[in-house]
């Protein structure tokens, strides 16, 4: 529980983080936001007669967009970490391992006799 505890707030905090990073790049003042801005709320005219009612489920569906891409990338962070964690772990047994062979070597060669 304790792993999936910290898992689950690493990927909270981080979905965060990117939600912030990636709400502050979209400004209404920014001509890539506005177009993506304006295509979205074209392609709902078929649905949308209103268009003051376009351009706001444009607006929430980009939000959408967004959101789900902080998480994506907070999950991309956390199995980055995941990963670290497991070429750490396998660094430490791999030294162990060898620090094993290194003492049964000088043990043979201090006594003379074979494995």
């Amino acid at each position: 529980m304790l792993g999936s505890g910290l898992f689950n707030t690493f990927t909270t905090r981080r979905e965060a983080l990117h939600l912030q990073d990636l709400s502050v790049q979209l400004t209404a003042t920014d001509p890539a936001t506005t177009a993506t801005l304006a295509g979205r709320a074209a392609m709902l005219a078929t649905q949308i007669p209103d268009a003051a009612a376009r351009r706001v489920q444009a607006a929430t569906d980009l939000g959408q967009q967004v959101a789900a891409q902080a998480w994506v990338s907070a999950y991309a962070d956390a199995y980055a970490l995941t990963a670290l964690a497991a070429l750490l772990a396998a660094a430490v047994l791999l030294l162990h391992l060898l620090r094993d062979v290194l003492a049964r070597r000088a043990t043979v060669q201090n006594t003379g006799t074979t494995p």
